[in-house]
């Protein structure tokens, strides 16, 4: 028998077990390399994690140190100390063990969500600074030399701290007095004459404090402190709030608190937007924050009713061609402010309050033939219309700076305050002017008024818009620098600002008012041609002027008695500070 077949099978048999054996070998290689990639981008995937980890922290750290006065050497030093530790064999370093923390890798400066840049984040001066920038570049060990590659990792991590403070301006008053607070809320609250707190239950409302993250818990539905300002509550259940967010801290407090709702309060609404200004780039920083509990009941009570004190809304009648429209309000709440100090990259204070003791709106028509049947559709003419916008002993106050410190006896808050004693404004004005809460009124940045028209058949015949600014207030120069510790509940809480220029001041508005030079006006005939208004201006100045005289005059038998019962001083604001909140960072990118 043949043995050929035998040996050929063995030999094929031979090959295809060398065959498989390379095969395997080189499936063995491949699971290797890949495994060996795999570790090598595992690694540097943990690297940078660790990497990003420790500038996360290491930028907190500085951060927390940064709102303090001159504060960014001790940021750097609090930055390398979280990254670094004491030394290679601290346990608490975040960095890896191969890496370290340099000073220039630690940027101090200022983060605006306004700014431009990806990071937000813009070199700024000491004053200014309010975030810590550390930008990291690390080259890892290599676990695969032979393959070539830029293993450089880079972490960057912004971290502020932009610490908070929380106040309120108002009208100067004499004193607490308990008639005229519970007559006040009665008439707000419509409760008739059921409410009839002490003195101690006001003194406890007084030193009442919550804070806005307690009023988030206490409010349902409510989860953030944005959806808080957003909500529309009634005043019975906003007290209700107040009460829970309270809770044991003060007694007195909730105990007038609960007396006042048993009163059963009419139904009033209030947004709590509209009664505490939020200016933080992100309202969930200003989450501790606390604010007064009388201000706060005061304020939303006033928001709620619609008016304050008293809310005249009437018109005058001068004749059958003069008419006065009039809108007034006397001793409105005190505004509350929440935010951080300085101001923006725009030049812009960022947390500001503005109020006032009298606003009063007036629409003073002259020979107005809309209103008269059969001649408004042929001939219209409104020879004389004056919108004015009237504030007495308005208030002014900014917050300036804020100096963070271990303790809070040695924290240091500057609100810049301003009294005024009036503001008239002859421009385009509205009603709306009289619910600012927030910025100073400036007249000459308000639009012209058309004051003249005459139109025939629809058509303009004559135009004149005018724009007079007749401001009684302390020059901006004037405003005075309050300092406050970071004690809440201590003597330095409220401080008052006054004005001993009232003279001066008030001098300088009459003749401001009374001076041509100071009326811009811009004339218009069929609409475009030039026309001389001097010689027409004159007489009719003078008629409105006496008809103005005439209409104060009627004005200051309410006004003048009312604000001496109050005891509301001219040039004289009350500032009150309500909390600050330092040293809490936060990573922004």
């Amino acid at each position: 028998m043949s043995t050929k077949p035998v040996i050929s099978r063995r030999r094929n048999a031979g090959r295809q077990i060398r065959g498989s054996i390379l095969v395997n070998t080189a499936i063995a290689l491949s699971l290797i390399v890949i495994t060996l990639i795999g570790t090598e981008l595992g690694y540097l995937f943990y690297m940078k994690r660790e990497l990003q980890k420790a500038t996360d922290l290491a930028a907190l750290a500085g951060a927390k140190e940064i709102s303090y006065a001159g504060s960014c050497p001790s940021a750097k030093t609090a930055a390398k100390l979280s990254a670094n530790g004491t030394g290679s064999t601290d346990r608490n370093r975040n960095l890896p063990i191969s890496f370290s923390l340099e000073d220039a890798e630690i940027e101090c400066g200022q983060w605006d969500p306004a700014k431009t840049t990806s990071d937000h984040f813009d070199s700024a001066p000491p004053d200014q600074q309010n975030a810590i920038r550390i930008t990291l570049n690390r080259t890892p060990a290599t676990l695969l030399s032979f393959f070539e590659g830029n293993r450089t990792i880079q972490t960057k991590a912004v971290a502020t701290n932009d610490p908070i403070a929380a106040f309120s301006i108002g009208t100067g008053v004499a004193s607490l007095d308990e008639g005229a607070v519970n007559s006040l809320l009665n008439g707000l609250l419509g409760t008739g004459n059921k409410i009839k707190l002490r003195v101690i239950d006001y003194q406890g409302l007084a030193t009442g404090q919550v804070r806005l993250l307690d009023l988030v818990s206490a409010v349902p539905n409510v989860g953030t402190v944005s959806q808080l300002l957003d909500t529309q509550i009634s005043m019975n259940d906003f007290m209700l709030a107040m009460v829970q967010a309270l809770g044991s801290s003060n007694a007195v407090a909730v105990q007038a608190l609960n007396a006042i709702i048993a009163t059963n309060v009419k139904p009033l609404n209030v947004r709590i937007g509209d009664v505490i200004k939020v200016t933080t780039p992100s309202p969930e920083s200003a989450a501790n924050a606390s604010i007064n509990v009388l201000e706060l009941l005061t304020t939303s009570a006033q928001i709620a009713n619609g008016s304050n004190l008293v809310n005249l809304d009437t018109a005058i009648d001068f004749g059958a061609l003069a008419q006065a429209k009039v809108q007034l309000v006397i001793l409105e709440q005190p505004s509350i402010a929440i935010g951080p100090a300085g101001k923006d990259s725009q030049g812009n204070w960022r947390t500001q309050a503005h109020s006032a003791s009298v606003r009063l709106f007036l629409d003073t028509k002259i020979v107005d033939t809309s209103s008269i049947p059969g001649i408004s559709g042929l001939l219209n003419v409104s020879l004389l219309r004056l919108p004015i916008y009237i504030e007495v002993a308005p208030g002014d106050a900014r917050l300036s700076s804020i100096q963070c410190a271990a303790q809070k006896k040695d924290c240091r808050v500057q609100i810049e305050a301003r009294p005024g004693l009036g503001t008239v404004c002859i421009a385009g004005v509205t009603s709306a002017m009289m619910l600012n809460r927030t910025t100073p009124i400036n007249c000459t940045t308000l639009p012209s008024a058309t004051i003249t028209e005459i139109s025939f058949l629809g058509i303009t015949v004559l135009e004149i818009q005018a724009k007079v600014p007749v401001q009684a207030a302390i020059p901006d120069t004037g405003y005075e620098t309050l300092t406050y510790n970071g004690v809440t509940g201590d003597s330095d809480d409220v401080q008052t600002t006054n004005s001993n220029a009232v003279g001066a001041v008030l001098s300088g508005a009459l003749g401001n008012f009374s001076s041509a030079s100071k009326w811009t006006l811009t004339p218009v005939v069929l609409g475009a041609l030039p026309v001389p208004v001097g010689s027409i201006l004159s007489p009719l100045l003078s008629y409105v002027l006496s008809i103005l005289s005439a209409l104060f005059s009627s004005l200051d038998a309410i006004v003048v008695p009312l604000l001496n019962l109050l005891g509301v001083q001219l040039g004289y604001a009350d500032v009150h500070l309500l909390s600050v909140t330092c040293g809490e960072a936060k990573l922004v990118y």
